[in-house]
């Protein structure tokens, strides 16, 4: 989308789509917003990535995972602090337990 296609017209087009009430004062300050951010997208497409391994997630343990599927490293993970922790500590923290499992609300009729 190009910015000059975001106008406040535009704006309040999109909010009349989206069930939102929005004054012709703020259409006009989000248009002005969402210029600024998708220049700044614009200014990210433009960096070149092609030698950056994709990533599925920030999480090391992840980035761990994903990479010895891919074999594009081999990393050896530390499970020592696991080790010693025990199963009876840390369920003692928990507000309720059964049969050495974490018991919580039902959220799924």
């Amino acid at each position: 989308m190009e910015n000059s296609e975001l106008s406040s017209q535009y704006i309040k087009k999109l909010s009349q789509l989206a069930l939102i009430i929005i004054d012709d004062e703020d259409s006009k300050k989000y248009a002005s917003q969402f210029k600024e951010i998708f220049k700044i997208l614009n200014m990210l497409q433009k960096i070149d990535t092609k030698d950056v391994i994709p990533m599925s997630s920030p999480n090391k343990s992840s980035i761990i995972i994903d990479n010895i599927l891919d074999n594009t490293s081999n990393i050896e993970i530390d499970h020592s602090l696991i080790d010693k922790i025990s199963k009876k500590s840390i369920l003692a923290n928990a507000p309720k337990e059964h049969n050495g499992y974490f018991v919580v609300p039902k959220i799924i009729e």
